[in-house]
């Protein structure tokens, strides 16, 4: 809140130092010789009169002034044919050119203040001159001394009771009113009085205009110097917290109103000190350049409060931080040099002022009140749209639950619409605020080079819509017909994703060419350059055309689609997506493959059409194969009537028989046909039910292992097996590093195979 008082009275003090301004230019215009413009204007219609009365000088003039008009046509169209940029810099051109003759009069002005200030020093040397001002002086004086006198006996009358409000407590809102307005009252009583009483004074002494004007120049500074100190103190209350208006703490509210005495000391009785010097009969020139110079000062003044609040004023146009903001990046960047936009319009009212530029000061503020207006509309117009976008992209529930990625796709294109929209409220913006500084820029919207502008913009904006709408309708489309039908085939689920990135592709180029084409660009040449170059990069990147046209074929005759399992060279893994170029693999651990085309030399399908788990079934080979047979077409049927495997086998269990004899085992040879991709599950499910039946059975599983066969002799008798035992020392010393007591002591007494002698050794 304090932030934005101090912006508040910044504005205020602006717009008040314009008005004053306006007022005084005004006030000071250049006096005109009237006589002598009346007399050039009768010599004018005499000369007139003559020529319509002569028939040869009549037809001359008509012919002149036909020819005038075809001129003044063809001017006409030369200038709506200008582009907006040449109208622009023909205004400020035209500008400048005013400010420099402004100048030269100013400065021709200046060269003659020497002159002027020796006669008035010789008429101040007059006695005549002397004692007439002296009469007129004592009038002033006398009329100033008793308004003065009169404004505080009424001050001090009403001191005890000003004393007593300031005293006051004030709990309730009516009692805080009543005792804002009684101090108002008694501060406008003093400053009413000094009014009444002055103008009644100076009316009684006044013996000529002279007296009577600078008498009421001098009683009306001071009545409008009380009447702001008045409104400020009513507003801020420096003294008195409780009664202050405004929302402030003690520090901003009389920092805010010693600026404001600063300012009204200088801007009142600056200008009123330079009028009276003027009724004191100075020349012209020089109340001229001391009323430049106190609105100089005036200005550099307004110049030091600008760069004082110029970061608390930075810190409201930015706004809180976690709060929502329009034109966000556009606010940052005016936060930060809204002092320096601020200056240079002050100083150029301040030039346009001074120079008394015709029209200059009524042009500035015209300018400056569209101005503030139009950007508070555009400011309004963008937070409307931000509302607006934000309310047509929510979505029902409804919605969400029967298109689930329809909020993400909103979502994505809310920004752009919002985006869009900003930038058109900026162009529209910028045509008015032209306008408002005396550009015409709506005559050149209604020129021939406007409107082919404005067909080609609105040509390209079209076309980019329809093409929006016709790219998220088909993947609309696209989308709900894989994710919400369940009978989708791999093949559609590669290839569908494929022809919506064409689509894209087609769309995009669409849009390029005609935008060129409608911004003037012969597109022909274009195309025979992209063929060009096309052909260019053929041949340079002949890998990445050998990609494209490999995938093309894999794509067409079905090799693999997207879900499938697959092993490509030394790679395996589900596809996971499929481009004109690549295949992309995500394996059992989740890394992701990307291989090119133009790698691919052979495919292992793993889940075409349907799939296969293979088993090896190992068993002792005392055990019998054909009961072992027999257990393993009960577990498959079992496995066919469960519930949630069943479905899964699509053909029934397979027993290839005795596949081979192992060191260990007697290998059984099995499959079973599942559908794609579920072989895995289905088989660790038969492994699972295997091993515990057989478990129940007792059919022994070999494990890895060796027989030690000592042989016999001719009798068939087996030599004895010899086993020497020694014992083994324990060493004292500690146990290598990283090793533990009992594990070195262990180390000793492990047995190992001697294959020489075929005997069981310690170490």
């Amino acid at each position: 809140m304090n932030r934005i008082c101090r912006f508040f009275f910044l504005i205020t003090f602006s717009t008040l130092l314009i008005l004053s301004k306006v007022f005084i230019t005004e006030i000071y215009a250049a006096p005109t010789n009237d006589k002598k413009i009346e007399e050039r204007n009768v010599m004018q219609l005499e000369s007139l009169v003559n020529t319509l009365e002569n028939e040869t000088q009549r037809k001359n003039l008509v012919e002149k002034l036909k020819m005038l008009i075809a001129v003044q046509k063809n001017k006409n169209t030369e200038a709506t044919n200008i582009g907006l940029t040449k109208k622009i810099f023909s205004a400020l051109s035209d500008s400048l050119q005013k400010f420099v003759s402004e100048f030269q009069i100013l400065s021709d002005g200046v060269a003659l203040i020497p002159i002027k200030l020796s006669l008035f020093k010789d008429n101040f040397t007059n006695t005549d001159w002397k004692s007439e001002n002296l009469i007129f002086l004592w009038k002033i004086i006398a009329a100033i001394f008793g308004a003065l006198l009169v404004y505080y006996v009424v001050r001090e009358i009403l001191g005890a009771s000003r004393l007593r409000l300031e005293t006051k407590e004030t709990k309730f809102f009516w009692d805080r009113l009543l005792t804002i307005l009684a101090r108002l009252t008694i501060d406008l009583l003093p400053i009413t009085a000094l009014l009444l009483s002055g103008t009644i004074l100076v009316e009684f002494l006044a013996s000529s205009a002279r007296v009577s004007n600078l008498g009421a120049t001098i009683i009306r500074a001071l009545f409008v110097a009380g009447i702001l100190m008045v409104t400020s103190r009513l507003l801020l209350s420096p003294a008195m917290p409780d009664l202050r208006l405004l929302r402030l703490k003690d520090v901003d509210a009389n920092y805010i109103f010693v600026w404001v005495r600063r300012l009204t000391y200088v801007g009142v009785y600056g200008f009123a000190l330079v009028q009276i010097i003027n009724h004191l009969g100075a020349p012209n020139e020089i109340s001229t350049l001391l009323f430049k110079i106190v609105g100089l000062f005036f200005a550099l003044m307004v110049s030091v409060l600008i760069l004082q609040v110029r970061g608390t004023v930075a810190d409201v146009i930015k706004g809180k931080k976690g709060e929502k903001k329009v034109l966000l990046v556009l606010r940052k960047r005016i936060s930060s040099v809204w002092h320096i936009l601020a200056l240079f319009y002050l100083f150029a009212l301040y030039f346009v002022w001074a120079l008394q530029i015709e029209n200059g000061a009524e042009f500035l503020l015209r300018g400056s009140v569209l101005t503030a207006l139009i950007l508070i509309f555009g400011y309004l117009s963008a937070v409307g749209l931000s509302q607006f976008t934000r309310k047509i992209f929510a979505l029902r529930v409804e919605v969400k639950r029967r298109y689930p990625s329809l909020e993400t796709r909103a979502n994505m294109y809310s920004p752009f619409i919002q985006r869009a929209g900003n930038g058109l409220i900026f162009i529209i913006v910028c045509i008015f605020l032209l306008e408002a500084w005396g550009i015409n820029a709506f005559s050149w919207i209604a020129s021939a080079q406007g409107k082919d502008f404005i067909n080609s913009f609105l040509t390209i904006a079209l076309l980019i819509v329809i093409t929006v709408i016709v790219w998220e309708t088909s993947s609309a489309l696209l989308e709900r017909y894989l994710t919400s039908s369940e009978k989708v085939s791999a093949r559609a689920k590669t290839l569908l994703p494929l022809l919506r990135t064409s689509l894209l592709v087609v769309l995009s180029t669409m849009i390029i060419l005609v935008t060129l084409s409608e911004l003037g660009l012969d597109i022909g040449p274009l195309l025979a350059g992209a063929g060009v170059v096309g052909l260019a990069i053929g041949f340079g990147a002949q890998t990445l055309v050998k990609d494209i046209i490999t995938g093309i074929f894999i794509l067409t005759e079905d090799q693999i689609a997207v879900g499938d399992v697959v092993r490509i060279s030394s790679h395996s893994g589900m596809v996971e997506q499929l481009t004109l170029r690549t295949i992309r693999l995500r394996d059992l651990a989740g890394n992701v493959h990307i291989i090119p085309f133009s790698e691919v030399t052979t495919v292992e399908n793993m889940t075409k059409d349907f799939s296969r788990y293979v088993f090896e079934v190992g068993i002792a080979y005392r055990e019998d194969t054909d009961e072992v047979t027999e257990i393993l077409y009960q577990i498959a049927d079992e496995l066919q009537a469960d519930e949630e495997y069943g479905q899964l086998i699509v053909s029934p269990f397979e027993v290839m028989g005795v596949d081979s004899f192992g060191d260990n085992a007697v290998n059984i040879r099995a499959r079973i046909t599942t559908k794609p991709i579920q072989q895995w599950k289905v088989g660790r499910e038969y492994n699972r039910r295997m091993k515990k039946r057989f478990d129940e059975l007792g059919i022994e599983i070999p494990f890895p292992h060796r027989t030690i066969y000592f042989g016999v002799d001719r009798e068939g008798n087996a030599p004895e097996g010899k086993i020497s035992l020694t014992e083994t020392k324990i060493s004292r010393h500690p146990p290598p590093r990283g090793r533990s007591k009992q594990a070195y002591r262990n180390k000793s007494s492990v047995p190992s195979f001697n294959e020489d002698d075929g005997v069981l050794d310690g170490d």
